[in-house]
C-alpha cells in the first residue's frame, strides 16, 4: 500500500515534512520518501516502489495516485495488478463505476477468460 502522510513542523518557521510510504499488509513501513516541499505526494508515486520486485503483487492507494499514468506503470513497467480508490474528485471515472453497464437488479454477463468456453 502506498500512503501520503504529512507530519508536525516543530519551531519557528519549520514547515512539515510530507512522507510517502510504502506499507505491508500487516502494516510494517517497507519504505519511505520525503516529498520535497511545494510538490505533492503524486509526484512520488513510482519513485517510492521502484527499487521492488512487484511482479504478481497487488499495490493499493488512495485517491490522489488514480491516474491512467500510475496504473500503466505498475501494469506494464513492475508487472503488479493495483487496487486504486475512486472518489468523487475524477466524476466522469466514478460515474462510470458506479453504473453498470447492465440494468438493475439483473446479473452481470459472465465472460469466459482465456479463450472460448465448451459446453
Amino acid at each position: 500500500m502506498v500512503v501520503g502522510c504529512g507530519s508536525l513542523a516543530s519551531g519557528r518557521g519549520a514547515t512539515a515534512a510530507h512522507l510517502l510510504s510504502a506499507v505491508l499488509d500487516g502494516g510494517r513501513t517497507v519504505s519511505q520518501l520525503r516529498e520535497p516541499d511545494k510538490t505533492t505526494e503524486v509526484t512520488g508515486f513510482t519513485k517510492l516502489p521502484a527499487p521492488f520486485d512487484l511482479a504478481g503483487v497487488v499495490v493499493s492507494a488512495d485517491a490522489p495516485h488514480t491516474h491512467r499514468d500510475h496504473a500503466r506503470w505498475l501494469v506494464e513497467a513492475k508487472k503488479a495488478h493495483y487496487l486504486l480508490m475512486v472518489k468523487r474528485n475524477q466524476p466522469t471515472l466514478h460515474h462510470t463505476l458506479r453504473s453498470p453497464p447492465w440494468k438493475k437488479g439483473d446479473r452481470p454477463p459472465l465472460r469466459p477468460r482465456g479463450g472460448t468456453r465448451a459446453t
